[in-house]
C-alpha cells in the first residue's frame, strides 16, 4: 500500500494496531549505491525525505459537438493550459541543511560544490551534470525544488463530444520547510488569477516532509556493518524526494533509516534512472550485499545497545 500513500498500510497500522509495530529505530527504503569521492566511497544512507502533497484538479464545461468549437466552453482546455504552465514554470531553488550535508559528502571540485549550494547557481550546475549523468541532474533538481509533476489527465468520452469535465492528477513534493501554502502560492504564481479560479483544487492528504539526525547507536552500526563489508565506514546522509512508509513513524519520533549495499553493476545516476522506469531492477548481487549488510546492523546495534 506504500506505493499508494500508506493509508490501508503503514499509516492504518500506526493509528489502529501501534502495539504491533511499537518502537525506536527502524531500518527501510531507499537503499542506493556507494558513491566514489577523492576520500574514498561513502554510502549512502536515507535520513530524510521529501513531504508529498499531491493534488486532483478538476474543471467543467458544456457538451457540444465536436465539429462546432467556436464559442464552445471545453473544460479540457483550461485544464491542458496549466499542466502545461506547471511543467513549463519550476519553482525557485531551495538549499535545506540536508542537501547541504549531502553536496558536502560528496568531495567535488570545491568550484561545482559552491554552485550546487547556491540558489542563484544550482540550476546552471544542474545542467552542467546532466551532461554527464541525467539520472544525477535530476536527483539533484528534485532535492532542491518543490517539484509538480503532471501524471495523469482526464477528459471526455468520445472524440465528437466536447468535454464537459476534465480531471488532472499532479504528484507534488514539498522540502523541508515547506508547506501547503508554499505549494498554493507556486500554483497562483504560475496559473495566474484567473485560470487559477477555473479550476477547483482538491488537495490528497498531505504529509510534511521528515527526517532524523544522522547519529546515535543505529548510525554508527550501519558504519559498522558497511565497514565489516567493504573496508569503509563513511556514511553519506540523503535527503530523497519520494516517501516511504518512514514518515509515519518519524512522525512519532522514530529514528528511521533507508540503506542497503549495491554491487558495482550500477552506477548512483544509472540506479536512480531506473525508478519507476523502463528495466527497473536490482541484480541478484545487491540483494545479497545487502541482505549481509542488514544481518550486520542488526548484530551491531544489538551489541552497541545490550546493558
Amino acid at each position: 500500500d506504500e506505493e499508494n500513500g500508506g493509508g490501508l498500510g503503514a499509516s492504518y497500522i500506526k493509528e489502529h494496531h501501534p502495539e504491533l509495530v511499537t518502537c525506536e529505530y527502524l531500518l527501510t527504503e531507499i537503499a542506493l549505491p556507494s558513491i566514489p569521492t577523492r576520500e574514498g566511497p561513502a554510502l549512502p544512507v536515507t535520513v530524510a525525505e521529501k513531504g508529498p502533497s499531491w493534488r486532483i484538479l478538476r474543471t467543467s464545461g458544456t457538451p457540444g459537438h465536436g465539429s462546432q468549437p467556436y464559442g464552445t466552453d471545453n473544460a479540457l482546455v483550461p485544464l491542458a493550459r496549466a499542466m502545461a504552465a506547471l511543467a513549463d514554470n519550476p519553482s525557485p531553488a531551495a538549499i535545506t541543511d540536508e542537501w547541504a550535508a549531502f553536496v558536502e559528502g560528496l568531495k567535488l571540485d570545491p568550484g561545482l560544490t559552491q554552485r550546487l549550494l547556491d540558489v542563484d547557481q544550482i540550476d546552471d550546475a544542474i545542467e552542467e551534470v546532466a551532461d554527464g549523468d541525467i539520472g544525477f541532474a535530476r536527483w539533484a533538481h528534485a532535492c532542491t525544488h518543490l517539484t509538480i509533476s503532471p501524471t495523469i489527465l482526464q477528459a471526455g468520452t468520445k472524440a465528437n463530444i466536447i468535454p464537459d469535465a476534465a480531471l488532472a492528477e499532479v504528484d507534488v513534493r514539498k522540502l523541508p520547510g515547506q508547506d501547503e501554502a508554499s505549494v498554493d502560492d507556486h500554483f497562483r504564481k504560475v496559473l495566474g488569477p484567473d485560470l487559477y479560479d477555473e479550476i477547483d483544487v482538491e488537495v490528497k492528504p498531505p504529509f510534511p516532509a521528515t527526517g532524523s539526525e544522522p547519529r546515535g547507536p543505529l548510525w554508527e552500526a550501519i558504519a559498522d556493518s558497511a565497514e565489516a563489508l567493504s573496508g569503509s565506514r563513511s556514511l553519506l546522509p540523503c535527503l530523497i524526494p519520494v516517501a516511504t512508509d518512514a514518515r509515519f513513524f518519524r512522525h512519532d519520533g522514530v529514528v528511521a533509516y533507508g540503506v542497503g549495499m549495491f554491487d558495482d553493476a550500477l552506477s548512483f545516476g544509472d540506479v536512480l534512472s531506473l525508478f519507476h522506469g523502463n528495466d527497473e531492477r536490482v541484480s541478484e548481487g545487491s540483494v545479497d550485499l545487502t541482505a549481509k549488510l542488514l544481518a550486520g546492523i542488526v548484530e551491531a546495534f544489538a551489541a552497541r545497545t545490550s546493558k
